[in-house]
């Protein structure tokens, strides 16, 4: 039976705790980020409707 050595396996063993430590941190970024972008894109468009829009703005560029 093949032992692995204390120092090497501690290494792996830390390595994935941090790879998996970080794939959490960046799951939970991305989704924090998209949950503030709709609330604030949800917030803006509403303003938006209530807004007259002046001509020659940026915001009647897209109709």
């Amino acid at each position: 039976m093949y032992v692995l050595p204390d120092l090497e396996f501690f290494s792996i063993t830390a390595f994935f705790n941090h790879l998996i430590n970080l794939i959490i941190i960046g799951v939970y970024i991305v989704t924090v980020t998209e949950v503030f972008e709709k609330l604030y894109h949800a917030r803006h468009e509403h303003r938006q409707k209530h807004k007259r829009p002046h001509p020659g703005s940026a915001d009647n560029t897209h109709i």
